[in-house]
């Protein structure tokens, strides 16, 4: 009988390296699509939680005969004492984005939790209390600077607070000095903005906290290095309303670029480092999804001109957007 030699053959060291390194190869060039696709899924998501909170302010506007939120909301909680809850318009919105529970949990007249109260059990009535309540409606996902909804940088004396990633447009809401009164909203209604709801933003992007930038802002003198959804905007506080009132036409800070009057341009793709309150701002590194009063959103990149950016934000300037105001070429 014929025997015959059978040679098993297996890969040599050679071809075992090779292969690691094609493998190695492939992850290398397909990672950055992987990563391009989940950033934009991102900020789809981003865009969706916009697209809820305006609609709720359009919802807000409908039960209350088109007057848009106020600024600074407060409701007297216990009529013998004259406690108040007080909020931002993130705050009275709260049932009509499905929140009807939490407004209800700090609308009450709870204690408040005093000086170097640090959390986190949830006390105090309004934004007291609120502050250490998280939505994920109000965080967008690329937002490196919360955690779990949290901004990662304690406030002094207060500890970690919520985040409030959609800036309200104070030229907006705030008109005619509101943003400095209480329960007073906008002389604008949402049927009624001189240029036009969808020529108008009502909201930006910001981030919840800026470890890199002074506890107390060098231009304002005010602590306003996170930015909290539940805060009402009646100083340069660290609720989530921009411009800042110091910012508005007429205030002392009001941006001027190569002579022009004008608002700080956004910051787009921002870190940590760059981060600034004064501006708003996105982790995004194409644009900045911005929402529009007619509860439409957009995005809007670095290549936005000053004076369309003026245009966008002053809802009464009797001015024409471009087609691609934008730079998006929407």
């Amino acid at each position: 009988m014929n025997h015959r030699r059978i040679r098993l053959h297996g890969f040599s060291l050679i071809e075992l390296l090779v292969a690691i390194a094609i493998i190695g190869l492939l992850i290398a060039l397909l990672m950055p699509a992987l990563q391009s696709a989940r950033e934009a899924a991102r900020r789809m998501t981003c865009a969706g939680n916009m697209k809820q909170f305006n609609l709720a302010i359009a919802n807000y506007a409908g039960a209350h005969a088109g007057h848009l939120p106020p600024v600074n909301f407060s409701v007297v909680v216990n009529p013998k004492t004259g406690n108040t809850a007080q909020g931002s318009v993130h705050y009275v919105t709260l049932p009509f984005y499905d929140n009807q529970t939490v407004y209800d949990t700090f609308t009450q007249d709870i204690p408040s939790p005093g000086p170097g109260y640090l959390g986190p059990t949830p006390a105090g009535s309004g934004y007291l209390g609120a502050m250490y309540w998280p939505l994920s409606i109000q965080t967008c996902p690329s937002d490196a600077s919360a955690d779990a909804g949290m901004a990662t940088v304690p406030m002094p004396g207060i500890g970690a607070i919520c985040a409030g990633d959609y800036c309200i447009n104070l030229v907006v809401f705030g008109a005619a000095g509101t943003w400095n009164l209480w329960n007073t909203p906008s002389p604008y209604t949402i049927g009624k903005i001189p240029d036009g709801s969808s020529k108008t933003i009502a909201m930006t992007e910001c981030i919840a906290c800026f470890p890199q930038y002074p506890t107390v802002d060098p231009q304002s003198g005010t602590l306003e290095n996170s930015m909290s959804w539940p805060f009402p905007g009646y100083s340069n506080t660290v609720g989530s309303y921009w411009p800042n009132p110091d910012q508005l036409p007429g205030s002392s800070n009001y941006y001027k670029t190569l002579g022009t009057p004008g608002f700080y341009l956004p910051q787009i793709g921002v870190d940590l480092v760059s981060a600034n309150p004064n501006d708003c701002q996105t982790f995004h590194p194409a644009a900045m999804n911005v929402g529009m009063m007619d509860g439409s959103v957009v995005q809007v990149t670095d290549q936005v001109s000053q004076a369309n950016w003026n245009f966008a934000l002053d809802p009464a300037d009797n001015q024409t957007l471009e087609a691609t105001w934008n730079g998006a070429g929407e």
